[in-house]
């Protein structure tokens, strides 16, 4: 976004000239109990209103803004209910239509383990809140260039005195206390476009989650973390790998390839059109060229007017099955970069629109000597049959991960929480918003 008033904050308050002044100097929060796009970024999203007969809330995304002279998101002054996005030319009047979780996932995802630790206070040796927020946020301090955001800080697990295992360190006794987070970073243009692409949707980010994540919330089994578990997400541009061990994610990671490769490499072996490539992946494609029958052809006539030419499907069938030899041998490599090489009883699931593709868990099982499931979305009651198939997976992922990561509060509690006198309650938001 670029602004035409505003150097530093992109888009500037539309004030009447006798509330210039006081507009000027004062940024705050829109809505102090709303909870969209919180945690890591909420420091980032401003906004800007002036007191009178009628208040105009402008939005403005902005990343690294400096701290002097702005109040950060979670001032709590203004409770609207009102959501506005900036267009990005100084006019920011368009009320967001709908909000979201938005997944994210590329080659540019990186990814880490790390550990923090802190002292238990003396005034009290049980272990609270703060003190895990405090051990995570020594975790998160880890070197990174400025071009990459956290995205995630997932705790893995608690040490209390040298005693590992522990899942929820609260209300526990010790001197001190460490904690071990997988930290997931990506591309901050990347970021920044994607956030700019959903805005200009007119709908407003609740969460960026990463996708293999998302899909992890929908068809891992209970018990499959804590035994150890690889999943495979092959969508259409990428493949998201995620290693799973002691209920926790260990390992994760963004592969550059995915179904849409396998469509070009048909496109340009049997020289057809992309489109007519996918159909024939799609309706005739299999992952193991010994089921097919060397008689077996497909007709081009349906699929290309005045074109009679008949193509085996024996060599649709080998072209798959050396493009997705490759993926697996790739994921067989990360694997082994976790150190879970063989150490993973769960085995692997696979899930994705690609992983639909007839013969490719017998496929994935024989390079990674592991067994092999398909991962639909688990637990869905409705309209169960239109979504139960791993195309859907990291939707419907996405969905539960809202439902199990999002706390939520009627209007009244809303109030209640974050009343103008409750300064406390206010801090303690202020400060929530730089620990995950």
């Amino acid at each position: 976004m670029q602004g035409s008033t505003c150097s530093d904050v992109v888009c500037s308050a539309r004030a009447s000239s006798d509330a210039q002044t006081t507009a000027q100097g004062s940024v705050y929060r829109a809505r102090a109990g709303d909870r969209r796009y919180r945690r890591r970024n909420d420091k980032n999203l401003w906004a800007r209103w002036r007191t009178g007969s009628r208040r105009e809330t402008e939005y403005c995304w902005r990343w690294h803004l400096p701290f002097t002279g702005f109040a950060p998101w979670g001032g709590g002054e203004h409770r609207g209910n009102s959501h506005f996005h900036c267009s990005g030319a100084g006019s920011c009047r368009t009320p967001f239509r709908e909000n979201a979780y938005v997944g994210i996932a590329g080659s540019h995802i990186e990814s880490e383990n790390s550990k923090g630790f802190v002292a238990i206070s003396p005034s009290h040796r049980d272990i609270m809140q703060n003190d895990i927020s405090r051990a995570i946020e020594v975790a998160r301090a880890i070197a990174m260039p400025a071009n990459r955001e956290v995205i995630h800080v997932i705790p893995r697990g608690y040490v209390v005195d040298g005693q590992e295992g522990i899942k929820n360190p609260i209300g526990m006794s010790g001197f001190r206390l460490e904690v071990e987070t997988h930290i997931i970073t990506g591309a901050v243009s990347s970021i920044h476009n994607l956030i700019k692409c959903v805005h200009k949707a007119r709908v407003e980010i609740e969460d960026l989650v990463l996708e293999p994540l998302a899909s992890s919330e929908a068809v891992l089994a209970e018990g499959e973390t804590d035994l150890g578990v690889v999943l495979v997400d092959i969508g259409g541009g990428t493949t998201d790998v995620a290693v799973f061990t002691d209920g926790a994610i260990w390992h994760s990671v963004v592969l550059p390839i995915g179904g849409n490769l396998i469509t070009s490499d048909i496109a340009i072996g049997l020289r057809l059109p992309f489109g007519v490539a996918e159909e024939l992946k799609v309706t005739y494609g299999h992952c193991d060229p010994s089921k097919i029958a060397d008689d077996d052809m497909i007709d081009l006539s349906h699929y290309l007017p005045g074109c009679n030419d008949l193509v085996p499907r024996k060599l649709l069938a080998e072209i798959i099955q050396a493009r997705v030899e490759e993926l697996f041998e790739m994921v067989h490599e990360e694997i082994k970069k976790s150190g879970y090489d063989g150490l993973l009883p769960a085995g692997l699931v696979v899930t994705g629109g690609t992983a639909e593709l007839p013969g490719i868990l017998d496929t994935a099982g024989q390079i990674l000597d592991l067994p092999a499931r398909l991962g639909t979305p688990l637990g869905l009651h409705g309209l169960a049959d239109s979504i139960s198939r791993p195309a859907y997976a990291t939707s419907v992922g996405l969905l539960l991960w809202g439902l199990r990561h999002t706390s939520f509060l009627t209007g009244e509690e809303e109030q209640d929480e974050l009343g103008s006198g409750n300064m406390l309650s206010r801090l303690v938001r202020w400060l929530r918003a730089f620990i995950p």
